[in-house]
C-alpha cells in the first residue's frame, strides 16, 4: 500500500531531477557558446569575416547539442555592457545595428557585408580604433542565440528554449 504512494511521487521526482539536469546542461552550453561568439567578435573586430568565424565558434561550442535545434542567432551593435538584445533583433526585423542567423548551416552562405547575411551591420563598418581623436572607442558588440530544448522524459508539454547572449566591447586594432 505504501509503496503505491510513495513510488509514483518517488519517479516523478526523478524524472524531474533527470530532466532538470539536461535542462541545465543545454543552458549551460548555449551560454558558453554565446561567450565564445562574443569573444571571437570582439578579436576579429572589422574583419569582413567576422560573424561568420563567430557563427564557427558557436556552432563548435554547441557540440554537445543538436545544431538543429538553434532557433534564432542575432549580432548587434550594443550600446554598452549593459544593453539588451534589441527586439527587432529577436523578430529578424533588422535594421543597420543587428544581424540575424536563423541556422548555423548557413556558413557556407555569401558574406562579405555587400546582400549578405552580414549587410545589416557590416563588420567593415566597426569602430576598432581607440582614440576619440581618431573616431574611437571600439564599439561593443553582442550576441545572442536562442535554442530549443527537447524534453527528454515528457514530464513538460512543449519543448523550453533557451536564451543566451553576451556583450563585449571590440578589441582596438588602431590607435
Amino acid at each position: 500500500m505504501e509503496g503505491a504512494i510513495i513510488a509514483p511521487v518517488f519517479f516523478l521526482t526523478l524524472f524531474m531531477m533527470i530532466e532538470g539536469s539536461f535542462l541545465l546542461r543545454t543552458n549551460l552550453t548555449v551560454n558558453h557558446a554565446v561567450r565564445e561568439g562574443a569573444r571571437v567578435e570582439s578579436v576579429m573586430g572589422n574583419a569582413s569575416d567576422a560573424d561568420k568565424v563567430a557563427l564557427e565558434k558557436i556552432k563548435e561550442s554547441l557540440v554537445s547539442l543538436d545544431p538543429a535545434n538553434v532557433v534564432d542567432i542575432a549580432v548587434w551593435k550594443a550600446e554598452g555592457p549593459g544593453d539588451t538584445v534589441p527586439d527587432r533583433c529577436r523578430t529578424r526585423n533588422q535594421t543597420d545595428v543587428c544581424n540575424s542567423y536563423n541556422h548555423l548551416d548557413r556558413l557556407n552562405s555569401k558574406w562579405g557585408c555587400d546582400n549578405s547575411n552580414d549587410r545589416h551591420w557590416c563588420p567593415r563598418d566597426r569602430v576598432v580604433k581607440l582614440s576619440p581623436a581618431t573616431g574611437g572607442p571600439p564599439d561593443y558588440v553582442g550576441v545572442w542565440v536562442q535554442y530549443r530544448h527537447d524534453t527528454l522524459t515528457g514530464l513538460f508539454t512543449e519543448d523550453i528554449t533557451v536564451e543566451a547572449s553576451a556583450i563585449v566591447r571590440i578589441e582596438p586594432q588602431e590607435k
